[in-house]
């Protein structure tokens, strides 16, 4: 065998070693790493770098809209009545910037 055969056959199988797939339990746990890594940095951006981030309000809803779901199920608050504690609480400037009506 010349070097050219040895080399070729070594990228062959490099190639081969490539393209092994993983297991369906290794897939499932890369699969979460990534999805709580990306919930990680989006909550980090919508904290820190989103447009909106500078304006008042809790900082549960800056993070996630989940954070409705929570206060509407797990803590009984209609969101009538949130929406009407959070403007007490922080004012109406949102409103008044974007000149919504309620």
């Amino acid at each position: 065998m010349n070097v050219y055969n040895l080399l070729s056959c070594a990228m062959c199988q490099l190639n081969m070693a490539l393209l092994v797939l993983p297991s369906f339990q290794e897939a499932i746990s890369i699969a979460a790493i990534v999805l709580l890594f990306y919930a990680l940095v989006r909550v980090i951006y919508n904290l820190y770098f989103h447009p909106l981030s500078r304006f008042p309000g809790p900082r549960g809803a800056a993070c996630t809209r989940w954070w409705l779901a929570y206060m509407e199920l797990g803590r009984g608050v209609s969101l009538s009545t949130l929406r009407a504690e959070l403007h007490q609480k922080y004012g109406t400037l949102p409103s008044a910037l974007f000149g919504w009506q309620y």
